[in-house]
């Protein structure tokens, strides 16, 4: 009972709250501002987190909650699942650090819109986190968590 209360019940009340925070956050980077790739990085950031938690949901909140889901559609594409969530995970992580050298560079050097530089940053962060987790989308099965109780 405890383990369902945090897991269904906490995780997913802090799950729809960040995704809430992060709607609100797009809906406010949606205004024109200054410096545009600075804003366009963070979009990215808020919309790939906002998929971070929509994933951790369906890994470990969603099967807590319904026992079908858990015995049809989470042993099936556990390993799907997790690779996707393992890939926005580092996606977030090095477009932090894009945000980082984007924010060092803009104070060093007049502001302007580099529409190049966003290509360059969002192609390294997409791509080297899907290469570097390219493996886990080929694991064939993943360990059956959700037995049938007998």
């Amino acid at each position: 009972m405890y383990s369902f209360f945090i897991v269904a019940v906490v995780h997913t009340i802090i799950v729809g709250l960040g995704i809430a925070v992060n709607l609100r956050s797009l809906v406010c980077l949606l205004q024109p501002v200054i410096n545009k790739t600075y804003t366009l990085l963070l979009r990215c950031l808020a919309t790939v987190d906002s998929l971070v938690l929509a994933f951790f949901f369906l890994c470990f909140c969603l099967p807590f909650i319904s026992r079908d889901f858990a015995m049809e559609v989470h042993n099936q594409y556990l390993h799907i699942l997790l690779a996707i969530n393992s890939t926005c995970l580092g996606v977030t992580m090095y477009l932090l650090v894009c945000l980082s050298i984007e924010k060092y560079y803009n104070q060093r050097t007049v502001a302007t819109v580099y529409k190049r530089s966003l290509l360059i940053y969002l192609g390294f962060a997409v791509g080297f986190t899907v290469c570097f987790n390219f493996p886990k989308f080929l694991e064939l099965n993943s360990k059956q968590f959700w037995e049938a109780d007998e």
